[in-house]
């Protein structure tokens, strides 16, 4: 296969990735007024287990280079104040409340955690200048993610929480493994037995809370909480690498969602509140709110289409929230 044509299957198969699991986050999302049911649970769990990690990688696959990495933190920095602006306006003037800047409203912690991200992999890009082995730096990342749930006061602020934890899969996204995408079939049926296992263990023993990552573990609980971590990193390693190799690698209905994900991103906590009312009226809540996230991917990128500059498919947009060209697919 020449290189042109891997790139635009590669373009292709990393639009259907970011959609696919932009689905799951929008799906999560609707879920969250039924999880006292137990099977919605168990399947809320499974979303949350991988979605994030999985986002977290994709976004590192664009961050090749220390430029890349530079524009990475402006136009995510750029973002999370304007979204977060608007949030705090909606909240003082509509309902009375204050909500404050340096923490993130609910979907927003993504925004600024890519702004860490971004630093830190600045900082991983200088470090393996100086012959740090990515593997190293990797292993860094993930005992770090470990260790900070040890600092009790860690939490939403800032983002600091989630950006710690989720910065091993975007380094992963960083080192190169991106190069392999997409997996083979065969070779990713080798991760079914610890997906499985590692399910198996989140459904038991880790609330849905813990997966959020997004506080330290409480006192008394270290030793549980880095096996948590630990445990969580492995179901999204493994349980990550089966949906990569299954999902398509040629161009589909849904591929063009999959450009920029960023407006879908932001507005589809808009449409949550219609979830429940339609559950009641229905009767059914997972295929209700499949194919209701389904519609709202749709129609947030039908309707601001209109208001954004027509991209080419063909370009690697390798950012989950941003346009970007992977300066490497062109060395």
């Amino acid at each position: 296969m020449d290189r042109e044509c891997f790139w635009k299957i590669r373009d292709s198969y990393i639009c259907n990735v970011k959609a696919f699991f932009m689905l799951l986050v929008i799906t999560g999302h609707l879920l969250e007024c039924k999880l006292e049911n137990e099977t919605i649970r168990f399947l809320y769990k499974l979303i949350y287990s991988v979605h994030m990690p999985l986002f977290a990688y994709v976004t590192g696959l664009g961050a090749k280079s220390i430029s890349r990495c530079r524009k990475q933190c402006i136009s995510s920095l750029r973002y999370y104040l304007l979204i977060q602006g608007s949030v705090m306006l909606y909240f003082y003037v509509i309902k009375g409340s204050r909500c404050h800047l340096l923490t993130p409203y609910w979907h927003v912690w993504f925004l600024l955690a890519m702004v860490w991200w971004s630093l830190g992999g600045w900082l991983c890009l200088y470090l393996k200048k100086k012959g740090i082995p990515w593997a190293v730096l990797t292993i860094g990342a993930m005992a770090g993610a470990c260790l900070c749930g040890a600092v009790t006061s860690i939490g939403r602020f800032l983002s600091l929480s989630r950006a710690i934890v989720f910065f091993p899969y975007y380094v992963m996204g960083m080192c190169g493994l991106g190069e392999k995408l997409p997996v083979k079939k065969t070779w990713s049926l080798l991760a079914l037995i610890p997906a499985i296992l590692g399910i198996d263990y989140i459904t038991s023993h880790v609330s849905y809370v813990f997966l959020y990552q997004a506080a330290g573990f409480g006192m008394g609980r270290l030793w549980t909480g880095i096996t948590g971590r630990l445990v969580c990193m492995l179901t999204a390693i493994s349980l990550g690498s089966l949906f990569l190799a299954w999902i398509p690698q040629k161009k589909l209905l849904c591929t063009k969602l999959g450009i920029d994900t960023l407006p879908v991103y932001i507005f589809h906590v808009c449409f949550v509140p219609l979830a429940e009312p339609l559950y009641d009226l229905f009767g059914y809540v997972i295929p209700v709110a499949v194919v209701l996230s389904a519609v709202i991917m749709f129609a947030i990128y039908g309707f601001t289409r209109f208001f954004r500059p027509v991209c080419r498919l063909q370009e690697p947009m390798m950012l989950p929230l941003t346009l970007a060209h992977n300066e490497e697919a062109h060395m």
